[in-house]
């Protein structure tokens, strides 16, 4: 059953040529804020949804990128409380990463590597790279932006089990 028969949310639909000329469909949605915090993860399941991360370090995960971005995705109950994310950074911030990515990855991963954080998500320093990374396959996007900042992805717990899973970093090609 569709999120609007279940909880009776107007639906207007559109259609538009998208990239490389492919006409796509998407929803443009009247909800309550009320109860938005309950839905999204509902609305979210069928979405097209771009995750366009800021390349950085983690003290976690080694790097943020797009896949840890989905945290957004989680409804308010999930994290602390006004949006305190550590609920989902302990135990394990790497199976968070995984459990959230395995409900709903990102359908494009756009990630801006123009100027990396680098020591810290919170802290650090400006590296300029000039890059920009784009893919259909978060899990590949993941592992060329923890790459450009000098990491191993085999070695990035969550990039290690969403292989072959999510996406896949062992044949990625790179196009400039």
């Amino acid at each position: 059953m569709s999120t609007e028969g279940r909880f009776r949310i107007p639906w207007k639909s559109h259609s538009k040529t998208g990239l490389f000329g492919r006409a796509f469909f998407y929803n443009i949605i009247a909800v309550p804020a009320a109860i938005l915090g309950l839905l999204h993860p509902v609305i979210a399941r069928d979405a097209f949804i771009i995750s366009l991360p800021v390349l950085k370090d983690h003290s976690f995960t080694v790097t943020t990128v797009s896949m840890k971005n989905m945290f957004g995705l989680a409804p308010e109950r999930f994290y602390g409380g006004s949006w305190n994310k550590s609920r989902l950074h302990s135990p394990s911030t790497h199976h968070s990463v995984v459990d959230i990515c395995l409900y709903k990855k990102p359908s494009l991963s756009i990630i801006d590597a123009s100027v990396a954080l680098t020591g810290s998500h919170l802290w650090g320093a400006n590296k300029k790279l000039d890059f920009i990374v784009a893919s259909f396959d978060p899990v590949a996007a993941d592992a060329v932006g923890s790459s450009l900042l000098g990491h191993d992805p085999a070695k990035i717990e969550y990039l290690a089990r969403t292989n072959g899973v999510l996406g896949e970093m062992d044949s990625i090609e790179v196009v400039s």
